[in-house]
């Protein structure tokens, strides 16, 4: 008798990713961490698709080089990491950049409010906020400028421009167990919790802002005592 075996499951073919980490390599705190955070969590959730580390980029090669993010999984690698550092700064600073840095990927991830002056076969940028739009006084001349023709050029040349929602609520719940009279009581409460704008000029608290800019920082701590 024949017997009829099912089709092997249906993968899509593997991506090319590419991401920007090169702002990862100078600091610790706020897009930087992001970056970083956003590389090791696909790391750990993806082991199918290969990512493009771009420690250096048309315009960026970053002081600390050698500390970009860049995790040990099989299918991460970072572009021009066979290269020393002297090699490739030389190298960046007299060839053609574009071509230095190689074929594009399928798709390229710039999560540092930016727009790569390059073509991509799908590009996504990621801004966390328009205050350089929104509350202009705020910002620097020079940084509201570079925000307004970085968001300019993304609104013409990403395929999605993503955004981190900072005033989300949350709902959590909370499980309370206590003994009264002898007897074990549980009580249970689901309230919402609001996450405060990462921007916000005022603050209820000193040590709200101080714990959202990251808690692990030394100076931090000594603000939040």
């Amino acid at each position: 008798s024949l017997r009829l075996s099912s089709p092997p499951p249906y993968l899509p073919p593997r991506m090319r990713i590419g991401i920007d980490v090169s702002m990862t390599a100078d600091a610790k705190t706020g897009l930087p961490s992001y970056g970083r955070s956003l590389v090791e969590a696909f790391a750990r959730i993806d082991q199918r698709n290969e990512y493009w580390l771009y420690r250096v980029t048309q315009t960026a090669f970053p002081a600390k080089l050698d500390l970009a993010v860049a995790p040990k999984a099989a299918n991460f690698k970072t572009v021009l990491g066979h290269l020393s550092r002297r090699r490739l700064e030389r190298r960046w600073h007299t060839e053609n950049r574009k071509e230095l840095l190689g074929a594009p990927p399928d798709i390229y991830l710039s999560p540092f409010h930016n727009a790569p002056e390059r073509w991509f076969p799908r590009l996504i940028c990621v801004f966390h906020d328009v205050s350089f739009r929104v509350h202009p006084e705020f910002s620097t001349e020079a940084n509201r400028v570079y925000c307004e023709q970085q968001w300019e050029r993304a609104t013409r040349y990403a395929d999605r421009i993503l955004t981190v929602s900072e005033a989300s609520k949350l709902g959590l719940t909370l499980t309370l167990k206590y003994t009264q009279t002898g007897a074990a009581v549980t009580e249970t409460a689901v309230p919402t919790v609001d996450v405060l704008f990462r921007n916000a000029i005022t603050w209820d608290d000193d040590r709200h802002v101080a714990a959202f800019i990251s808690r692990s920082e030394e100076h931090t701590s000594e603000l939040q005592s």
